[in-house]
């Protein structure tokens, strides 16, 4: 057991390796953060990455990839506006060693990840990360409810945040008024809840 374990901690650190080097020798540039934050004068917005590690760990970026095939030395260019540079930071470190922080992690910056990772359809990750929301970030979570109750319902892969909206929806409404956001929710929004 102890070999697997030095084999897999061996592929990792290649794998980490691979990742520093992609600011030198990736072929696909990756522009994230809305257009605000692609003007500032530094470059935390540009990310450059292994076409072939993205497209074997995302079908969208495999798809994306396929479309956009390189001619000569010409780089990819992706942009993902809705993605900040912290959480596309988070998730390119994901994608290329399998690591993520998470108690580093706010229960915004969950979220966000969570978010992501279902747009670009990397698998593996949703269970557990709507698991850390639920049982380590319930505050945030109850604070933040309409935010995170609109957002979740534009993803049906979310159906362990959905579930837990519906019991606090039918079994303690009275929760939602505690919600820091409850003052910004739109009408159809709460017509949807009632």
């Amino acid at each position: 057991m102890s070999f697997a374990h030095s084999f897999f901690k061996n592929l990792s650190d290649n794998y980490k390796t691979l990742f520093n080097q992609a600011k030198i020798d990736g072929d696909v540039t990756i522009i994230v953060g809305c257009e605000k934050d692609a003007k500032t004068n530094n470059n935390d917005n540009i990310f450059k990455a292994h076409s072939l590690i993205l497209s074997t760990q995302s079908p969208w970026f495999k798809t994306i990839l396929s479309d956009n095939k390189k001619k000569d030395e010409e780089n990819i260019v992706i942009d993902l506006p809705n993605i900040s540079s912290s959480t596309f930071n988070i998730l390119l470190k994901y994608l290329y060693y399998g690591e993520i922080n998470i108690s580093l992690l706010s229960g915004k910056d969950i979220f966000e990840l969570l978010i992501a990772m279902n747009e670009l359809k990397i698998n593996g990750m949703s269970d557990f990360l709507q698991d850390i929301l639920l049982i380590s970030h319930e505050n945030w979570f109850q604070e933040n409810f309409f935010f995170t109750y609109k957002i979740s319902l534009k993803h049906q892969e979310l159906q362990k945040l959905q579930k837990h909206f519906d019991k606090i929806i039918q079994y303690q409404p009275d929760m939602l008024f505690y919600s820091k956001d409850f003052v910004k929710i739109d009408k159809d929004l709460l017509i949807d809840v009632i």
